[in-house]
């Protein structure tokens, strides 16, 4: 699950957030690195897409509620319920010592017609 939280730097970032790249990788960790066959998840922020009549993808503090443990605005949440199968967590090596690596990135589109 993915979703923007408010910060510091809010006013210096362009709103909404719309047309960015939003990617999840779950990292194999087999010792052979030819062996290595990562998971990953993608998708694009939808300028169209709307909560509660405002652009999902605007700032936090818009469309978020306010989280008291964190200190801060979290926005609504988009992604999957699982990247890959529980059972293929201990099928490869993605656990390795008790440790999951997961790279997320989230990119400016410059063409979001032209992606994947």
């Amino acid at each position: 699950m993915f979703s923007l939280c408010s910060g510091q730097n809010d006013g210096a970032l362009e709103w909404p957030a719309v047309n960015r790249q939003v990617t999840f990788t779950i990292v194999d960790q087999d010792p052979d690195i030819t062996q290595r066959m990562s998971a990953s998840r993608s998708f694009v922020t939808d300028p169209n897409q709307r909560y509660n009549g405002k652009p999902f993808w605007d700032k936090a503090d818009i469309t978020g509620t306010f989280d008291p443990f964190y200190n801060t605005h979290i926005g609504p949440g988009w992604g999957w319920h699982y990247i890959l199968p529980y059972s293929e967590l201990y099928r490869r090596n993605f656990v390795k010592n008790d440790n999951l690596i997961i790279f997320s990135n989230f990119e400016v589109i410059h063409d979001p017609g032209n992606v994947l």
